[in-house]
């Protein structure tokens, strides 16, 4: 994805959020050459775009596997950096044109760890454009959906909880395979990452589950004689 994957700290001063989905929707695109169906995983802002792009693109995806997914940040004071003055008032809050964070020595080590706040602003455009119920509403494919939720007090603080319970309400019913897991185990925001997320074993349970339900299901349909063929 444009901007990532580079050690300069410049590398989102520039970003814009179409960039982003133009290079999923390649990556998708590339994917389809490979196989007969995809299955994608995507973590965070990721799956921002995988919903996006499923939801404006029907059977492209067979099916998705959404770890912590962006639907919203759990901040909505974010949404203060579109307005006008936004990315000023931001540097101002952050004392800075950059934001660091510590994820700890060992996965500093493969992390974008200070970067440009124009980063947080394409990425708040983004979900602000991509991100809405009316697009949710269009998204028809089946899912697993998991994140670290252990009580009001203990659980994903970077993401908004509250849009993922959202975006399982308007889709539950479009497959029996569709599955929300709160996962109180994983203690943070990146639950696949095992330099990151406290118990990964538990995020390859739920995820193994889900796949041989999904498998199973698409034998089934493809049995001779069955109706749905």
């Amino acid at each position: 994805l444009a901007g990532h994957g580079s050690a300069s700290e410049e590398s989102f001063a520039r970003v814009d959020p179409q960039d982003w989905i133009t290079d999923a929707a390649e990556a998708i695109a590339l994917s389809r050459l490979l196989g007969d169906q995809i299955i994608l995983m995507s973590c965070s802002t990721g799956s921002t775009l995988a919903t996006y792009l499923a939801a404006e693109n029907p059977n492209a995806i067979a099916a998705h596997i959404l770890y912590s997914p962006n639907f919203d940040l759990a901040d909505s004071n974010s949404k203060m950096m579109t307005l006008p003055w936004g990315l000023q008032l931001t540097r101002l809050a952050f004392d800075s044109h950059y934001r660091t964070i510590d994820l700890g020595a060992e996965a500093n080590q493969f992390w974008t760890t200070t970067y440009r706040l124009e980063g947080i602003l394409a990425l708040r455009y983004l979900v602000d454009d991509t991100m809405t119920e009316e697009i949710w509403e269009n998204f028809d494919d089946p899912y697993l959906l998991c994140y670290y939720y252990q009580d009001e007090q203990n659980h994903d603080k970077v993401i908004s909880i509250e849009a993922i319970e959202k975006f399982h309400e308007i889709n539950q019913g479009d497959y029996l395979l569709n599955t929300i897991k709160p996962l109180a185990e994983p203690g943070g925001h990146v639950i696949a990452s095992p330099l990151q997320s406290k118990n990964i074993e538990i995020v390859k349970e739920v995820t193994r589950d889900f796949l041989k339900s999904f498998f199973s299901q698409a034998k089934l349909e493809n049995q001779p004689g069955n109706k749905d063929q």
